[in-house]
């Protein structure tokens, strides 16, 4: 398909070449008039030549910035949404607590574990909370370069930040953060505080409590 458009162009633009050239030198004028028509007429398809071949590479270098910000945007989610909880999974039991609490929306009572280590109970949440204020720092800084809507990210981090344990975590862990992730981490735990309340007089949560406040915060 690509080689038969080429020849297509290929025809339509030697057609065009030869026809010019042959209608201007049946022209009834002298020699010199006509090889200057002759000169601005391929200089006039020469320009035309490089405007189009400057208008597709722009178009081709906007496709492929258009794709790589696309695969970023998948690479993001994979690195920055679902890594978190995926690591918190494979440190059942001492993770429960924590994986439980960030996801207020389920109701995990019949998997609370019996036993656990305490003490990797709180390796695995210190961890957990540097790397989930990680997340939302990395999504700050590539906000602009997403391709997801900034509203379904800011509900992934009102779910977490819900969390009671992550909350407690903050004080302690946010000199690791810029200043603007702090203020903005910090917006974020006061708006999850108070969804957390909403659930409480309402018993449950629907994603248009979320959008409420996601649509209208802004980074």
């Amino acid at each position: 398909m690509f080689f038969s458009w080429t020849l297509v162009l290929f025809v339509i633009f030697f057609g065009i070449l030869f026809t010019g050239v042959i209608e201007i030198l049946r022209f009834h004028v002298p020699a010199i008039k006509r090889f200057d028509l002759v000169f601005t007429f391929l200089a006039g398809i020469a320009t035309f030549l490089i405007c189009g071949d400057l208008y597709l590479s722009v178009t081709s270098d906007a496709r492929i910035e258009e794709n790589r910000i696309t695969y970023n945007s998948l690479d993001n989610v994979q690195k920055n949404f679902l890594d978190p909880q995926r690591e918190l999974l494979a440190h059942y039991p001492e993770s429960y607590f924590l994986y439980a609490s960030m996801n207020p929306d389920f109701d995990f009572t019949h998997e609370k574990p019996r036993m656990f280590d305490a003490a990797k109970r709180g390796q695995v949440e210190l961890y957990a909370a540097m790397r989930i204020f990680q997340s939302i720092e990395d999504f700050i800084v590539t906000a602009h370069y997403n391709v997801i809507d900034q509203y379904v990210w800011i509900n992934g981090f009102l779910m977490w930040l819900q969390s009671p344990i992550l909350q407690s975590y903050w004080p302690i862990l946010s000199s690791n953060y810029s200043s603007n992730a702090r203020e903005i981490t910090e917006k974020l735990i006061k708006h999850a505080q108070d969804l957390s309340a909403l659930r409480k007089q309402k018993g449950a949560l629907e994603p248009a409590d979320y959008d409420a406040v996601s649509k209208d915060f802004t980074l």
